[in-house]
């Protein structure tokens, strides 16, 4: 298998105000397409990639195309400090 790049864009981290459950959201930088709608669970093992740190990679249920999946997914990062960050 083969990484298949959605876009580029920031990741945010949504708190929803009564539930206080998180989600991962992520837009593509040019065209605004919904890239990662998944929702933040204690469960999923996030894990940085081994070649040089600078990603983190989880498995997750994503929304994004409408239809409940499972789905492996990696943010890249611009440093390991970042990576580091995102996963604590």
């Amino acid at each position: 298998k083969t990484w298949a790049a959605r876009g580029i864009g920031m990741v945010r981290i949504l708190r929803h105000r009564e539930r206080l459950t998180e989600r991962l959201l992520m837009r593509d930088k040019k065209s605004k397409e919904l890239i990662l709608n998944a929702l933040v669970d204690p469960r999923i093992d996030m894990q940085l990639d081994g070649s040089g740190k600078f990603a983190c990679v989880w498995t997750c249920f994503d929304y994004s195309g409408g239809s409940l999946e499972e789905h492996a997914f990696a943010i890249k990062f611009r440093s390991p400090d970042d990576a580091t960050s995102f996963k604590a």
